[in-house]
Parts: C-alpha cells; sequence; structure tokens
C-alpha cells in the first residue's frame, strides 16, 4: 500500500525554530527554522521513502474559525519577526524538494490535512500524518497514523496509542478538547471540567 505523508508545515516550522537556536547568513538572515525544518523533512525522505508527500501550510489572513469564534487565538503573540523572515525560505526549500505546497485562504493548514485524510479515505493509501499538533489526532484510524519528530527522535501514533494516552478513541479527541478547552487557541473548556 502506498504511503501518503501529509506534513503540518506551521508544527515542524515552529518546533524547528524553538528547537535551534539563532542561526543566520554572513548577511544576518535568521536561517535555524529552515535548517530544522529540512533536517526534519530529509530525515523522512530517507528513511521512510514515502511513495507521496505533501506541505499543508496556513494561508495567511483569517480563517473561518476566526468568522465562526472572535476570540480564537486571540492572546496568542504574533509570529517572532525572525521566523516570518524565513517563510519564503522554507517555501523555497519545499520547491526545490519537489514537495508540494498545499495553502488556501481562509484555512489552516489543519484543515486542508483532514479534507486530505477525508478525500483519500477510500484508496488503497495510508495517510502519515507528521505533526506536533494534538489536535490532528481525531484523523487517526485505521489507515491513519500520526509521527511527530523532535529531538531527531520519531514518535509513532496510531489508534492504541491514541486511546492508551487520552483515555479516548481518536473520533472523541475533538470532545475531549471541546470540554477541556484549548488555552493556547483561546477556546475555553466546559467550567469544572477543562
Amino acid at each position: 500500500m502506498e504511503r501518503f505523508f501529509l506534513v503540518d508545515g506551521p508544527s515542524l516550522f515552529y518546533r524547528a525554530y524553538h528547537a535551534i537556536g539563532h542561526l543566520s547568513t554572513s548577511k544576518g538572515i535568521p536561517t535555524n527554522a529552515v535548517y530544522g525544518m529540512n533536517t526534519m523533512l530529509m530525515k523522512i525522505l530517507k528513511e521512510e521513502e514515502p511513495e507521496l508527500m505533501s506541505v499543508a501550510w496556513d494561508a495567511p489572513g483569517p480563517t473561518l474559525r476566526h468568522q465562526a469564534f472572535e476570540a480564537y487565538k486571540e492572546s496568542r503573540p504574533g509570529m517572532p519577526s525572525d521566523l516570518a523572515q524565513q517563510i519564503p525560505y522554507v517555501k523555497t526549500l519545499l520547491e526545490a524538494l519537489g514537495l508540494p505546497l498545499l495553502e488556501y485562504p481562509g484555512y489552516e493548514a489543519d484543515d486542508i490535512l483532514a479534507t486530505i485524510v477525508a478525500q483519500v479515505e477510500p484508496l488503497p493509501i495510508e495517510v502519515v500524518l507528521v505533526t506536533g499538533d494534538k489536535d490532528l489526532l481525531q484523523l487517526v484510524g485505521p489507515k491513519v497514523k500520526a509521527l511527530s519528530i523532535s529531538k531527531g527522535e520519531k514518535t509513532w501514533t496510531d489508534e492504541a496509542s491514541v486511546l492508551e494516552k487520552w483515555q479516548v478513541r481518536p473520533e472523541r479527541i475533538v470532545d475531549l478538547l471541546g470540554l477541556m478547552g484549548d488555552s493556547i487557541d483561546d477556546i475555553p473548556g466546559v467550567p469544572g471540567v477543562g
């Protein structure tokens, strides 16, 4: 069965930025996130040899979530300027690696990943979500696994490991997070629960 690696671009981008101290070119252009993301992508390409691979990205501007819930990510600080400067270089890196960049106005990378998972579900394809985002665990299923890369180590998540860690099946992650709330995204939970 072919494996389709779907990369949560912003998740890897931020992870690389925070994992590697300041690096820059001789002209002072920051490069730590680009370098880290390249390292993670090359590790996947070399060790996993995926038949298919794409990278989803958050489109600039407000999303449908902002329209539905005005306070969505309201208190989250903006992207650091030295990270924002690296976005064009990461996109150039993806192009050089031959990895399609999936981006659509009004949608986040999560939305794009979920849409693709639903579209390929009837096909004889195994999906690997490359992410560190717990929200995407709701997509894990018989043909969908999650892969997280941290400090060079790969962690695989399947249905059994979601159940073991969260005490709910993957399709219930959305309910659990709704009850708990998510301070990172400014989503309140149910009072007295989360």
